[in-house]
């Protein structure tokens, strides 16, 4: 395991890419944590380096230590090093500064004076052989067991779009676990079901409390379908707020429903009136609970990624469905 620094340098040649390593930097460090403070910035847009830097030099008021990651930092001019570096020389051990390029280059003297007191790393996967390095090292990570076969199909399929490597085997992890070993089968499945996901797939399995098929329904809305984790639970709200509406409704036929709910499919009201019954008022605003707080950690209230955060969400929601509080 690396010994980190309280500056970390990523260099890249692809922005997801070292977004990814950032995540999993924060990840690593915040092992033995519990509460953490995680800012995002861009250094291509306007931020104050000054107060960024003076943050992260005092104790977090919310968490045992804070995070900041800097993306497109090749655009920070000399100015910035250097206070870059002055803070690098603290070595402090209440908080880290990630700071990634995704093209670019940070200047040779920063880079040699940040190489004594700075942990740099380099991902650029500009080859087959590199690519496939990559993908078995994370495999590794997430101690997944796949099939020779399996791991030829994930190599030939996700060689162009590594920037989610790290979302499609957590997801593998949660749905398949860690001991049995995946199929080529399996895999192809897995990765082309995104295709014609919809978002109700993904409420119909919370609702009836499937966490491995909601997990799948989440993963293949975000990185297939590209909504945002936001959007996800903008959607999830819109679930939950229609349960509560129609909690009491007394509906025996298409047209009262029609009447009493405006806009909505009597066959859409129907499953969220009986899921409503299934989870009770309680469950529903416990639910409403858990996305609003998932809401404020997508914002950046804690140290985790965005798919963590869904991951957990999902498996929260659905333990409610299965009356488990």
């Amino acid at each position: 395991m690396t010994d980190f620094k309280s500056v970390v340098i990523i260099k890249s040649n692809d922005e997801a890419l070292a977004s990814q390593e950032a995540k999993e930097t924060v990840r690593q460090i915040a092992k033995d944590r519990s509460v953490l403070e995680f800012e995002e910035y861009s250094a291509a847009e306007e931020m104050d380096l000054d107060n960024i830097l003076s943050n992260l030099s005092t104790p977090s008021m919310l968490g045992d230590h804070r995070f900041v990651h800097i993306k497109k930092a090749q655009t920070i001019d000399k100015a910035g090093w250097n206070k870059i570096q002055e803070f690098s020389d603290l070595n402090l051990d209440i908080s880290t500064l990630i700071l990634s390029t995704d093209g670019g280059s940070i200047p040779p003297s920063v880079s040699a004076k940040l190489a004594k007191t700075a942990t740099i790393t380099e991902i650029k996967l500009d080859n087959a052989k590199l690519k496939s390095n990559f993908i078995h090292k994370s495999l590794k990570r997430w101690n997944l067991n796949l099939e020779p076969q399996a791991i030829r199909y994930l190599e030939q399929n996700i060689a162009d779009n590594l920037a989610n490597l790290d979302s499609i085997l957590g997801i593998l992890a949660n749905t398949y676990g860690n001991q049995s070993q995946i199929t080529s089968n399996q895999l192809e499945q897995f990765l082309t079901v995104g295709s014609a996901t919809q978002p109700w797939k993904l409420s119909d399995a919370i609702n009836t409390g499937k966490t491995a098929d909601a997990l799948q329904e989440l993963y293949s809305l975000v990185v297939f379908t590209k909504l945002a984790p936001m959007a996800v639970i903008s959607t999830l709200f819109k679930n939950y707020e229609l349960m509560l509406k129609v909690y009491d409704l007394k509906i025996t036929t298409d047209d009262q429903i029609r009447q009493s709910v405006e806009g909505v499919h009597p066959f859409v009201v129907k499953k969220a009136s009986a899921s409503a019954k299934n989870i009770g008022v309680k469950g529903i605003f416990r639910a409403i609970m858990l996305l609003a707080d998932a809401e404020l950690q997508l914002r950046g209230t804690t140290g985790l990624d965005e798919m963590s955060v869904m991951e957990i969400l999902i498996g929260r929601l659905s333990q409610i469905s299965r009356g488990i509080s």
